[in-house]
């Protein structure tokens, strides 16, 4: 077998791990001005299927446009409910009210509807056309009856601060890895989670 074969296995993943790449920094550069992370995620989204296949850039900006105004704001309305349960978590820690228990409870339970809703808000709007609407309500009930997958995508996305807990000085490479390869490869897994869960909703559907 010729390694180096346009149609080998070693080919075919190196064309992948550079697919990958330039998704990846398209991304970060896409995602820079901050309020644009939404319409980055989703056209990351759009275009994760479709590595080793030619034009993979293209669906990335074509999808970057098209969603630009349904991403941005699905992702300030999710910063916004993000933020107010940063400022909530806050105060309950900074000045436990009368049945902070049940309060942290609530807390934590939102907490997870919202990393949920925003772990399937950006994947749906990249597959199905609706409404900024439609799409948080599905985002959110899927949140609500898939808690493996929200778990197993979560960890995709944050896995690099596992190194914490490990080494400081691993962290910081896993972080400059991250920078090049990991946000693509966190929505490629991310994709592959949630092919299954799609699939099964339609019905066996491709």
């Amino acid at each position: 077998m010729n390694f180096f074969d346009i149609d080998s296995p070693l080919s075919r993943f190196l064309i992948r791990l550079f697919d990958l790449v330039l998704l990846n920094v398209c991304f970060v550069l896409c995602s820079l001005p901050v309020v644009t992370v939404g319409a980055s995620l989703t056209a990351l989204h759009t275009a994760v299927p479709s590595l080793g296949k030619s034009g993979v850039l293209a669906r990335f900006f074509k999808a970057f446009a098209a969603n630009f105004k349904q991403s941005t704001a699905i992702f300030l309305i999710l910063l916004a409910a993000g933020g107010v349960l940063t400022l909530s978590f806050w105060f309950v820690y900074a000045a436990p009210p009368a049945g902070a228990g049940f309060v942290k409870a609530v807390l934590y339970l939102s907490a997870y509807l919202v990393i949920g809703t925003a772990s399937f808000a950006f994947p749906l709007l990249s597959r199905f056309e609706n409404s900024v609407t439609g799409t948080l309500k599905n985002a959110f009930v899927f949140a609500v009856f898939s808690v493996p997958a929200v778990a197993l995508i979560t960890a995709a996305w944050v896995f690099p601060a596992v190194f914490l807990f490990v080494s400081f000085d691993l962290f910081l490479l896993a972080l400059y890895v991250w920078m090049f390869v990991g946000f693509s490869l966190s929505a490629y897994m991310e994709s592959r989670i949630l092919d299954r869960i799609f699939r099964r909703i339609m019905g066996g559907q491709p």
